[in-house]
């Protein structure tokens, strides 16, 4: 009788064990969560601040809270891997979210060019522009096999007191990337940042001249 109960429970462990070994093939033949890259976009370069020294225009200018415009949510959305797979921000990450670090890469480059004076509140001021910008396109094209790192931007300036833009467009640069590969593509978006910030600098000087020469 004793042997059948010794016989039964070994026969128990190595059920137990079977079944343990089983789960740690399965385990070990799922894909794994992939791992973390971190992208960011590089702060524009810029000559030494001269303190004290009046901006070029005598304007206060709001610079508000870079939107994206659907389906572009930049919150969630970091670069295409392919024009048909997306990579998540979960494991392909900015370091900030996209519109966020635009909003920064601008107001710097702005404050920078010492162009005009930078409001930071809205609250009690009427005589100032705001300064508006919309994500439209973000990420990775292809095109004739070729990889592409695409940038729309909608921007728009108007007075406070106005609801209408007084000068408005669409900044639109794509840049060929070495490859497909995610790294490749930040790269490239970098440089069409960079090509879209020289553009706005220059609109706005334009701009601006022209408000003060009325």
């Amino acid at each position: 009788m004793g042997g059948i109960v010794l016989y039964q429970r070994i026969k128990n462990i190595l059920s137990a064990f079977a079944i343990i070994s089983l789960l740690g093939a399965l385990v070990g033949c799922t894909e794994k969560v992939p791992r973390t890259h971190y992208y960011f976009i590089e702060a524009p370069s810029h000559a030494l601040s001269k303190k004290g020294e009046q901006t070029k225009y005598p304007a206060l200018l709001l610079f508000k809270k870079v939107t994206s415009m659907s389906p572009y949510n930049t919150v969630n959305f970091a670069v295409k891997i392919r024009p048909s797979e997306i990579t998540f921000y979960n494991y392909t990450k900015w370091v900030s979210p996209p519109h966020e670090l635009l909003y920064h890469y601008f107001l710097k480059s702005i404050t920078f060019s010492q162009l005009v004076e930078l409001s930071t509140s809205r609250a009690g001021q009427q005589d100032v522009y705001h300064l508006e910008m919309e994500i439209q396109e973000f990420g990775q094209k292809l095109e004739k096999n070729r990889p592409y790192a695409g940038i729309s931007l909608f921007v728009g300036i108007r007075h406070a007191s106005s609801k209408t833009y007084d000068w408005y467009t669409v900044y639109h640069f794509q840049e060929s990337a070495q490859s497909e590969e995610p790294y490749h593509i930040v790269i490239a978006l970098n440089q069409a940042i960079e090509k879209i910030n020289r553009k706005l600098l220059k609109d706005l000087d334009t701009f601006f001249a022209a408000e003060y020469s009325k």
